[in-house]
């Protein structure tokens, strides 16, 4: 027997052995098999699924068609814009989420639609706003970058929109807030067009609300204001129910405030338009 033989086999077994042990074996982590993340052309049709899709290469858009309601929650990657065209409705649908992260886009063209069904819209980054975006069923737009609309913006009943960045209600563009919803102003809420404030919404402003030329609120609802109200000249402030003015907050400016309603609280109201201070009750 040859035990020189086997003893070079016990050795090399071993010394192949300990570098095993000491070697870490890598791990790969699985992906999260409910989100997928837009970064190019492949996840784009991955998450298109059975709607009709184009990937824009040299502007790095992932184009929407047709109707889509994803099966999985959706991020957009840095640098990615997702445009829905053509007349097309994307809807988020609970449990799922639309993620928009910081230096990505979302389009909505004239004639298209975003609707939200109980389901989060979570922005970081910029929606851009012509065509009808809506909400319902205790469902969530949250906002903490910007949001530029020249469209339709509709919150419905027992659903919010919290904003924390900035959002700019353009020409042509108007929000309505229905019975049950709730606007959340934290930051910067801009108006160049039209508010409307329904019965049984309320808006609470505690960051900073310009009405600017041309604007129109018309509250039927409760308007709470923690901050400020700016109501340029040329804009329009119609109060048909009550707008809470609260401890140091202001409504201030030389646009016309018409209080069919009532305005409480020991808050600032003045116009700057005259020199008499509003009556607040």
């Amino acid at each position: 027997m040859n035990y020189n033989f086997f003893g070079l086999v016990f050795a090399t077994v071993f010394f192949l052995s300990a570098i095993l042990i000491q070697t870490p074996i890598p791990v790969v982590e699985a992906k999260d098999a409910n989100t997928i993340t837009i970064d190019g052309e492949h996840t784009c049709k991955v998450a298109a699924e059975t709607s009709t899709y184009e990937w824009i290469a040299n502007t790095s858009i992932c184009k929407i068609t047709s109707d889509w309601e994803p099966a999985n929650d959706i991020i957009l990657s840095k640098g990615v814009k997702l445009e829905i065209a053509n007349f097309s409705k994307l809807t988020i649908s609970n449990p799922h989420s639309l993620h928009i992260n910081n230096g990505s886009g979302l389009i909505i063209t004239k004639d298209s639609e975003l609707y939200s069904d109980n389901g989060e819209i979570i922005n970081f980054g910029t929606i851009t706003n012509s065509g009808t975006i809506s909400d319902d069923n205790f469902a969530t737009i949250k906002n903490s970058h910007v949001i530029d609309n020249s469209g339709t913006i509709t919150n419905n009943h027992n659903s919010k929109i919290n904003n924390n960045g900035s959002f700019y209600n353009f020409l042509g563009g108007i929000i309505t807030n229905n019975s049950g919803a709730r606007f959340y102003n934290y930051e910067f809420l801009y108006n160049a067009e039209m508010i409307n404030n329904n019965s049984g919404a309320t808006i609470d402003n505690e960051g900073s609300l310009k009405n600017d030329s041309g604007g129109n609120i018309t509250n039927n609802g409760t308007i709470s204001n923690n901050g400020n109200i700016k109501n340029n000249s040329g804009a329009t402030i119609i109060n048909n129910n009550i707008i809470n003015n609260n401890s140091d907050a202001t409504i201030q400016g030389s646009g016309n405030i018409t209080p069919k309603g009532t305005i409480n609280g020991s808050g600032s109201c003045r116009s700057e338009e005259h020199t008499s201070e509003l009556q607040s009750h």
